[in-house]
């Protein structure tokens, strides 16, 4: 939230309000909420093999019919975890995190609220039609999971001399995280402490369900197949039969990385699976297999 001081002079137009999505007036204070936005987020991760190290990258698209730039982007993480590196679109700050130090100079580990954080300076933040890219981090923790994302928009606020937006009591509740809008991408998630491999699998399942649900399968023929290779898994799994689920699962690492686009600038018209469902189902088996 920008907070400009000053007089507002015609603030007898506006009624005040009790509900804090939109616009009013809260006492002496005209205010915005920053969720006058609507962007598209596209995710994409990729493994080192040799060093076990997840990168992610993330591009946000201003659609045309938002009322605000986009000068805050949040990335939240479900547990601690630690971030080698991290870079930004040029000119924009950040991105910083809740942490500290360990033995490692360049790393941070992960503290409550567990996100990483983005902000544009005055006049680089993402206007209507906009794409940007660069909002980039490394991570040894985790495999690829559904995590939320946070935008804000630059939503302005008059206050007179001494008074600001921020005391406004519930303004900060519009979502979880602040004024802004919430919405799914993918970052690391932590693998479970008890590992069962049935369980394991029944989670893949439901990250293929909520791949669909959220656009990132586009194809209903594939879904199918997927589906199919998922079940057969599981059977030969609930069977004892750990070679045959193996296979089974190998063949659909196959058919992801057939159908499937590993980063956007790749990805062709013939390809089925974004990069988002292209990291949850690809690593996620990997890490199933290995762990059988």
């Amino acid at each position: 939230m920008k907070v400009i001081l000053g007089f507002l002079l015609f603030f007898l137009l506006f009624p005040i309000v009790s509900s804090y999505a939109g616009s009013g007036y809260y006492e002496d204070c005209f205010f915005q909420t920053g969720d006058k936005i609507s962007i598209f987020v596209s995710g994409q991760a990729s493994r080192d093999t040799a060093t076990e190290i997840f990168s992610y990258s993330f591009t946000i698209k201003s659609n045309p019919q938002s009322e605000q730039n986009v000068w805050v982007f949040d990335i939240i993480l479900r547990e601690k975890g630690i971030i080698i590196s991290a870079g930004s679109p040029f000119d924009w700050g950040g991105p910083g995190w809740s942490g500290k130090p360990t033995k490692y100079s360049d790393r941070r580990e992960i503290k409550p609220p567990y996100k990483i954080v983005w902000t544009a300076p005055e006049g680089k933040d993402i206007k209507p039609s906009e794409i940007v890219s660069g909002f980039t981090f490394q991570t040894s923790f985790g495999i690829p999971g559904i995590v939320d994302y946070y935008a804000e928009g630059d939503a302005y606020a008059w206050c007179p001399e001494g008074m600001a937006v921020d005391f406004i009591t519930g303004y900060d509740d519009l979502t979880t995280y602040g004024p802004g809008i919430v919405g799914k991408t993918i970052g690391p998630t932590a693998p479970p402490a008890d590992f069962k491999p049935v369980d394991f699998l029944n989670y893949v399942i439901n990250l293929k369900h909520q791949s669909t649900s959220l656009g990132w399968i586009k194809n209903a023929g594939i879904e199918n197949s997927l589906d199919a290779k998922l079940d057969n898994a599981k059977n030969s799994l609930e069977n004892g039969d750990t070679k045959a689920a193996k296979n089974i699962l190998n063949a659909l690492i196959n058919e992801v990385e057939g159908q499937g686009c590993e980063t956007y600038e790749k990805c062709t018209d013939g390809k089925h699976l974004t990069p988002e469902a292209y990291a949850l189902l690809k690593y996620n088996v990997q890490y199933l297999i290995e762990k059988l």
